[in-house]
């Protein structure tokens, strides 16, 4: 609660300093002559002020964003806005939101750098009155095009555009006055909503975690008290009694794995040092041998003499390679193999756990590292939380690195691990 009226307190000062201009710079704009459009634009004090309420209004980012492109448009008197949000993963600007777009665009990216949208990320407002650059560009949205950095906290967070078709005027630099006023003010609120919705999320998932395991707790303890106390139990009491074991079971690995990925997104108890990779897959095989030969498995480890050196911490990068073996040996039946490669290459490590199991359709593979994704159809006896490869992932790229997977159905599937090498 306190971190969520900090949160307000700052947006509604921000909102007050945006609109303690100087009454100078109040006078010139509203003198300033402006080109008749052909829609109706929004301007002067009461417009901004209307505007920074709207953008301010809501707490959740996706209201935030919608009230940003409709803003944009009153304020340039333009028919149509997007908002592009950086992917630094992917190294590309995602259309995440727009005013009155073409059907199909929302969720397209752009490289960075690329056409007006990358010149904007990149450096400062872009004015684009030439169809044939815009085709060329591939950035269709109209005629006319400007656009400008969002930026908060001296971080770029994406860019705004603005678009007019054949029938309205070109844009003219008071046009990208208004945007240049409008996008820091639009930064700062989306910003603030992403920072108290991330904030509210995980507040909620680590308090809700933690008050879940007194009434689990309880309640594996009653069952324990009635299984001693039960003599000479049905069948069916018994199987009763077994699937409530379960459940609990499962309950508590649930909340574990919760806790353990909001430790991890927050880099609570991180600590970083030289890692020897080798060490720990070899670490890792030991513990797991005797698991798959009691599983009917074979467990393969091709692992060099040699370290494998990487910046990370232990526990950690540990617990990844071990979600990965576990993981593997869980689809692997009776008679199959896990095999474990390390190797390095061109300033990386790279781990790779393959299995002999049923293999992952291609349309699921690029599901299987959200939270809770389990694949459809598994036996009972493939236990999970979803929650495992969605762990591995976040602490992967917590050390700079990237996951991936190959599989073919009916043919095992590969899953690896790149991080950056270190020099022993």
């Amino acid at each position: 609660m306190r971190r969520a009226i900090c949160l307000t307190a700052t947006w509604i000062a921000g909102v007050r300093n945006s609109l303690d201009l100087k009454d100078s710079s109040l006078s010139q704009r509203a003198s300033t002559p402006r080109k008749p459009k052909s829609c109706r634009q929004a301007s002067g004090p009461e417009a901004w002020h209307r505007a920074a309420l709207a953008i301010n209004a809501s707490l959740k980012p996706d209201d935030t964003l919608a009230a940003i492109v409709r803003q944009a448009c009153a304020l340039t008197a333009s028919p149509r806005s997007a908002v592009y949000l950086v992917n630094e993963e992917a190294d590309t600007l995602q259309l995440v939101a727009g005013h009155r777009l073409p059907d199909g665009l929302i969720g397209s990216a752009l490289p960075v750098g690329q056409g007006v949208v990358g010149k904007a990320f990149r450096g400062r407002s872009v004015l684009v009155a030439n169809m044939a650059d815009l085709l060329k560009q591939g950035e269709c949205l109209g005629r006319w095009l400007a656009a400008v950095p969002l930026v908060a906290h001296h971080k770029r967070l994406g860019v705004l555009q603005v678009a007019r078709g054949e029938k309205e005027h070109r844009f003219s630099s008071s046009d990208i006055s208004e945007l240049e006023w409008f996008a820091p003010l639009a930064a700062q609120a989306l910003a603030n909503a992403q920072d108290f919705y991330g904030s509210v999320r995980m507040d909620m998932v680590l308090t809700t975690s933690h008050e879940l395991r007194n009434p689990l707790n309880l309640a594996s303890g009653a069952l324990e008290l009635l299984d001693k106390h039960l003599e000479a139990p049905t069948a069916l009491q018994r199987e009763a009694l077994d699937l409530a074991k379960l459940g609990i079971e499962r309950a508590a690995d649930l909340i574990a794995d919760l806790l353990d990925l909001e430790r991890i997104e927050r880099r609570v108890g991180m600590r970083l040092g030289r890692c020897d990779c080798a060490a720990l897959l070899n670490s890792v095989g030991l513990e797991f041998r005797l698991w798959a030969q009691n599983h009917g498995a074979a467990l393969q480890m091709n692992v060099p003499d040699a370290p494998l050196m990487v910046r990370g911490d232990e526990r950690l990068l540990r617990q990844v390679l071990s979600n990965l073996v576990d993981n593997a040996l869980k689809y692997t039946p009776g008679g199959g193999c896990v095999t474990v490669n390390a190797r390095a290459e061109a300033g990386q490590v790279i781990l790779e756990v393959s299995d002999t199991g049923p293999g992952i359709p291609p349309e699921a593979q690029s599901d299987v590292f959200e939270q809770f994704y389990r694949l459809p159809d598994q036996p009972d006896e493939v236990k999970g939380t979803g929650l495992g490869l969605t762990i591995v992932k976040s602490i992967v790229e917590q050390h700079s690195g990237h996951v991936w997977v190959t599989s073919q159905p009916g043919q095992g599937s590969t899953f690896g691990v790149s991080l950056p090498a270190l020099d022993r």
